[in-house]
Protein backbone atom coordinates (compact mmCIF):
# COMPACT_ATOMS: atom_id res chain seq x y z
CA UNK A 1 0.00 0.00 0.00
CA UNK A 2 1.28 3.36 -0.77
CA UNK A 3 -0.39 5.94 1.77
CA UNK A 4 -1.23 9.63 0.78
CA UNK A 5 -2.59 12.46 3.26
CA UNK A 6 -4.37 15.72 2.83
CA UNK A 7 -4.53 17.80 5.79
CA UNK A 8 -7.97 19.16 5.88
CA UNK A 9 -10.51 19.55 8.97
CA UNK A 10 -12.97 16.42 8.38
CA UNK A 11 -12.80 13.30 6.21
CA UNK A 12 -15.16 15.26 3.23
CA UNK A 13 -15.25 14.33 -0.15
CA UNK A 14 -12.42 17.14 -1.12
CA UNK A 15 -10.42 15.68 1.48
CA UNK A 16 -10.35 12.16 -0.08
CA UNK A 17 -10.03 13.21 -3.77
CA UNK A 18 -6.98 15.26 -2.87
CA UNK A 19 -5.02 12.22 -0.08
CA UNK A 20 -6.15 10.14 -3.39
CA UNK A 21 -4.50 12.40 -6.27
CA UNK A 22 -1.24 12.74 -3.70
CA UNK A 23 -0.93 8.76 -3.69
CA UNK A 24 -1.25 8.50 -7.22
CA UNK A 25 1.26 11.82 -7.77
CA UNK A 26 3.62 9.09 -5.46
CA UNK A 27 3.62 6.39 -7.86
CA UNK A 28 3.58 8.43 -11.24
CA UNK A 29 4.18 11.62 -10.70
CA UNK A 30 3.43 12.69 -14.46
CA UNK A 31 0.69 11.27 -14.70
CA UNK A 32 -1.56 13.20 -12.06
CA UNK A 33 -2.22 16.03 -14.52
CA UNK A 34 -3.90 13.33 -17.09
CA UNK A 35 -6.19 12.48 -14.09
CA UNK A 36 -9.49 13.14 -12.28
CA UNK A 37 -10.63 11.57 -9.11
CA UNK A 38 -14.21 11.51 -8.52
CA UNK A 39 -15.44 10.47 -4.84
CA UNK A 40 -18.63 8.70 -4.86
CA UNK A 41 -18.98 7.16 -1.32
CA UNK A 42 -16.69 8.43 2.18
CA UNK A 43 -17.03 6.81 5.60
CA UNK A 44 -18.54 8.76 8.50
CA UNK A 45 -15.86 10.47 10.66
CA UNK A 46 -16.32 13.76 13.21
CA UNK A 47 -12.93 15.31 13.98
CA UNK A 48 -10.10 16.76 12.14
CA UNK A 49 -6.76 15.41 11.15
CA UNK A 50 -4.72 14.03 8.29
CA UNK A 51 -6.61 12.47 5.78
CA UNK A 52 -4.84 9.72 4.12
CA UNK A 53 -5.45 7.06 1.64
CA UNK A 54 -4.14 3.86 0.82
CA UNK A 55 -3.97 2.46 -2.83
CA UNK A 56 -4.00 -0.88 -3.81
CA UNK A 57 -0.61 -2.57 -4.79
CA UNK A 58 -2.15 -3.73 -7.97
CA UNK A 59 -1.92 -1.94 -10.88
CA UNK A 60 0.37 1.04 -10.31
CA UNK A 61 -2.16 3.59 -11.51
CA UNK A 62 -5.45 2.54 -11.40
CA UNK A 63 -8.08 3.19 -13.40
CA UNK A 64 -11.85 3.09 -12.96
CA UNK A 65 -13.74 2.25 -9.60
CA UNK A 66 -12.08 1.14 -6.16
CA UNK A 67 -12.65 0.93 -3.11
CA UNK A 68 -9.81 2.73 -0.73
CA UNK A 69 -9.10 2.51 2.99
CA UNK A 70 -9.53 6.07 4.82
CA UNK A 71 -7.35 7.03 8.28
CA UNK A 72 -6.98 9.96 9.87
CA UNK A 73 -3.69 10.99 12.14
CA UNK A 74 -2.77 6.91 10.84
CA UNK A 75 -5.91 5.63 12.74
CA UNK A 76 -8.02 3.76 10.07
CA UNK A 77 -12.07 5.17 10.21
CA UNK A 78 -13.85 3.10 7.48
CA UNK A 79 -13.17 3.43 3.13
CA UNK A 80 -14.37 5.39 0.34
CA UNK A 81 -15.47 4.93 -3.13
CA UNK A 82 -13.52 6.72 -5.92
CA UNK A 83 -13.30 6.55 -9.04
CA UNK A 84 -9.92 7.39 -11.38
CA UNK A 85 -10.91 8.68 -14.85
CA UNK A 86 -7.62 8.63 -17.14
CA UNK A 87 -7.67 11.78 -19.81
CA UNK A 88 -5.03 11.42 -22.91
CA UNK A 89 -4.82 13.64 -25.97
CA UNK A 90 -6.11 10.96 -28.67
CA UNK A 91 -5.27 11.32 -32.68
CA UNK A 92 -7.98 11.82 -34.73
CA UNK A 93 -8.22 11.65 -39.14
CA UNK A 94 -9.30 14.95 -40.02
CA UNK A 95 -10.93 12.84 -43.88
CA UNK A 96 -11.99 9.26 -43.54
CA UNK A 97 -8.97 6.72 -44.97
CA UNK A 98 -9.48 2.98 -46.66
CA UNK A 99 -7.61 0.52 -45.69
CA UNK A 100 -4.05 0.72 -47.05
CA UNK A 101 -4.39 4.36 -47.66
CA UNK A 102 -1.41 7.00 -46.84
CA UNK A 103 -1.73 8.85 -43.71
CA UNK A 104 0.79 11.88 -43.19
CA UNK A 105 1.18 13.97 -40.45
CA UNK A 106 -1.15 16.52 -41.82
CA UNK A 107 -3.55 14.28 -41.57
CA UNK A 108 -4.30 13.93 -37.58
CA UNK A 109 -5.78 16.21 -35.04
CA UNK A 110 -5.90 15.93 -31.35
CA UNK A 111 -8.80 15.57 -29.03
CA UNK A 112 -8.35 15.66 -25.14
CA UNK A 113 -10.88 12.76 -23.80
CA UNK A 114 -11.27 10.41 -20.80
CA UNK A 115 -9.72 7.03 -21.96
CA UNK A 116 -10.23 5.24 -19.11
CA UNK A 117 -12.48 2.26 -21.05
CA UNK A 118 -11.04 3.62 -24.29
CA UNK A 119 -11.25 -0.09 -26.28
CA UNK A 120 -7.55 -0.73 -27.22
CA UNK A 121 -4.78 1.56 -26.56
CA UNK A 122 -5.38 5.20 -27.95
CA UNK A 123 -3.01 6.55 -30.74
CA UNK A 124 -1.41 9.64 -28.63
CA UNK A 125 0.94 11.95 -29.97
CA UNK A 126 3.67 10.18 -28.17
CA UNK A 127 2.80 7.06 -30.43
CA UNK A 128 2.92 8.88 -33.26
CA UNK A 129 6.36 10.65 -32.44
CA UNK A 130 8.03 6.97 -32.19
CA UNK A 131 7.44 6.25 -35.84
CA UNK A 132 8.03 9.71 -37.26
CA UNK A 133 9.90 9.24 -40.53
CA UNK A 134 8.04 6.10 -41.07
CA UNK A 135 5.87 5.62 -44.08
CA UNK A 136 2.30 5.01 -42.27
CA UNK A 137 -0.73 3.71 -43.91
CA UNK A 138 -4.31 3.07 -42.60
CA UNK A 139 -4.15 -0.85 -41.42
CA UNK A 140 -8.17 -0.40 -41.92
CA UNK A 141 -10.80 1.91 -43.01
CA UNK A 142 -11.47 4.52 -40.92
CA UNK A 143 -13.63 7.61 -40.03
CA UNK A 144 -12.96 10.97 -39.78
CA UNK A 145 -13.05 12.40 -36.60
CA UNK A 146 -12.92 8.91 -34.88
CA UNK A 147 -10.77 8.68 -32.19
CA UNK A 148 -7.76 5.95 -33.25
CA UNK A 149 -6.28 3.06 -31.53
CA UNK A 150 -2.69 2.50 -32.18
CA UNK A 151 -3.14 -0.45 -34.14
CA UNK A 152 -5.29 1.22 -36.32
CA UNK A 153 -2.67 3.20 -38.03
CA UNK A 154 1.18 1.45 -38.97
CA UNK A 155 4.44 1.11 -40.96
CA UNK A 156 3.59 0.56 -44.53
CA UNK A 157 4.65 -3.18 -45.07
CA UNK A 158 8.19 -4.30 -46.67
CA UNK A 159 6.02 -6.64 -48.37
CA UNK A 160 2.02 -7.74 -49.09
CA UNK A 161 1.03 -10.80 -49.80
CA UNK A 162 1.97 -11.44 -54.06
CA UNK A 163 3.97 -8.80 -54.13
CA UNK A 164 7.46 -9.52 -55.96
CA UNK A 165 10.27 -9.97 -53.49
CA UNK A 166 14.13 -10.32 -54.66
CA UNK A 167 15.84 -12.59 -52.37
CA UNK A 168 19.48 -13.20 -52.12
CA UNK A 169 20.33 -16.67 -51.77
CA UNK A 170 24.12 -16.54 -50.03
CA UNK A 171 25.97 -19.82 -49.46
CA UNK A 172 29.77 -19.54 -48.58
CA UNK A 173 30.53 -17.79 -51.33
CA UNK A 174 28.25 -18.61 -53.72
CA UNK A 175 25.78 -15.73 -54.38
CA UNK A 176 22.30 -15.60 -56.06
CA UNK A 177 19.25 -13.18 -56.86
CA UNK A 178 16.11 -14.46 -56.81
CA UNK A 179 12.82 -13.35 -58.27
CA UNK A 180 10.14 -14.47 -55.85
CA UNK A 181 6.19 -13.58 -54.80
CA UNK A 182 5.32 -13.01 -50.87
CA UNK A 183 3.44 -15.56 -49.29
CA UNK A 184 3.20 -13.41 -46.53
CA UNK A 185 2.97 -9.27 -45.54
CA UNK A 186 5.96 -8.44 -43.01
CA UNK A 187 7.73 -5.58 -42.03
CA UNK A 188 11.87 -5.02 -42.31
CA UNK A 189 13.07 -7.32 -40.57
CA UNK A 190 10.41 -10.08 -40.32
CA UNK A 191 10.88 -13.82 -41.48
CA UNK A 192 7.76 -14.64 -44.41
CA UNK A 193 7.82 -17.47 -46.57
CA UNK A 194 8.42 -16.73 -50.82
CA UNK A 195 7.67 -18.29 -53.54
CA UNK A 196 9.87 -18.74 -56.33
CA UNK A 197 7.84 -19.69 -59.56
CA UNK A 198 10.66 -20.92 -61.86
CA UNK A 199 11.82 -23.60 -59.50
CA UNK A 200 8.74 -24.00 -58.39
CA UNK A 201 10.03 -23.90 -54.11
CA UNK A 202 9.00 -22.33 -51.17
CA UNK A 203 11.47 -20.23 -48.84
CA UNK A 204 11.60 -18.61 -45.83
CA UNK A 205 13.03 -15.12 -46.01
CA UNK A 206 14.08 -12.23 -43.49
CA UNK A 207 12.46 -9.11 -45.52
CA UNK A 208 15.91 -6.37 -45.42
CA UNK A 209 13.80 -3.57 -47.53
CA UNK A 210 10.91 -2.95 -49.67
CA UNK A 211 11.13 -5.91 -51.89
CA UNK A 212 13.83 -7.25 -50.73
CA UNK A 213 14.83 -10.26 -48.98
CA UNK A 214 17.66 -12.88 -47.67
CA UNK A 215 17.52 -16.27 -47.71
CA UNK A 216 17.03 -18.24 -44.30
CA UNK A 217 15.85 -21.55 -45.43
CA UNK A 218 14.31 -23.84 -47.94
CA UNK A 219 11.09 -24.97 -46.88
Amino acid sequence: MLPAAAQLDSVSEDAVRLATLEALAGRLPGAVDRIRVMVHRIPTHEGSGEVAVSLPDHPVVPRGRLQVPVSVDNERVGSAMVEVAHFDSVATLIESVSTGDSVLPASFRYVWMDVTRFSGDPLTPARLAAMADTDLIAHRSLRADRPLRATDIGPRPAAETGDPVRMTYRRGAFVLEMACRARDRGQIGDIIRIYADDSDTMYRARLTAPGRAEWVETL
